[in-house]
């Protein structure tokens, strides 16, 4: 569900990429660019990039489940933005997961106009480690 300017619009299909920094076990900082592949508005040209917290549950080994959430805040084509989503890993391996998450987009113009998005997104999540040294 997509509104702008409290009219309804149709739905975005938007491709992204998430970065998740580790701030501890269950602590991340979530950092987000999604841009659409279809038209917005009569144009090409959605996109947002946030960034903010987010909080995982621990799991034990041989566990397959992980609840997640994240608050975020950036920007879109409409201006400042807020996003808030929750969700489930489902954990393949070590370094390969599936995820779904369910959330809402919030964004205000400087002349006004408010911007709403409920989401859905499916994903993959792929683990990686950077060597400190």
């Amino acid at each position: 569900h997509l509104s702008y300017r409290g009219v309804d619009r149709p739905a975005l299909q938007m491709l992204g990429l998430q970065l998740d920094v580790p701030l501890g076990q269950r602590w991340y900082l979530p950092l987000q660019a999604s841009a659409a592949y279809n038209a917005y508005l009569g144009y090409p040209g959605y996109a947002e990039i946030l960034g903010g917290l987010g909080v995982q549950t621990l799991t034990a080994p041989g566990e397959r489940l992980q609840g997640f959430a994240q608050l975020m805040a950036g920007a879109n084509v409409h201006g400042k933005s807020a996003k808030a989503s929750a969700g489930v890993r489902w954990l393949l391996d070590e370094r390969l997961a599936l995820n779904f998450s369910v959330g809402r987009i919030e964004a205000r113009s400087a002349g006004g106009g408010q911007f709403k998005a409920d989401n859905l997104a499916l994903g993959l999540d792929y683990r990686f480690s950077i060597p400190t040294r």
